[in-house]
């Protein structure tokens, strides 16, 4: 429910709207990613990415996101705002909204 992972995307967060703030750690997505994420007023308000594996990696959010340390923005959608790169093993990549 926190953390969608389809299509080879990682979707943050993924949240009902009763939960307007909160947190969570450890979740792991396919890929070999672990999410950790903090949210806000129903939207993202950190995380962070661990690759285990490395590869592509793709974040999907319903709000614009970037990778401050990758100089990376997301790219608006018809399904929303992805952010697309090639993470390393044992990297973590913080994620904030812009």
């Amino acid at each position: 429910m926190l953390l969608q992972s389809q299509n080879d995307e990682l979707h943050l967060p993924a949240l009902p709207a009763a939960w307007a703030s909160g947190s969570v750690r450890g979740l792991v997505g396919r890929g070999n990613f672990v999410v950790d994420m903090a949210w806000s007023g129903g939207r993202l308000a950190s995380g962070e990415v661990l690759a285990r594996a490395g590869g592509p990696c793709t974040i999907r959010s319903a709000t614009p996101i970037a990778i401050p340390a990758l100089k990376l923005r997301s790219e608006k959608s018809a399904i929303g705002y992805t952010l697309r790169f090639d993470s390393r093993k044992g990297v973590r990549y913080r994620v904030v909204p812009e």
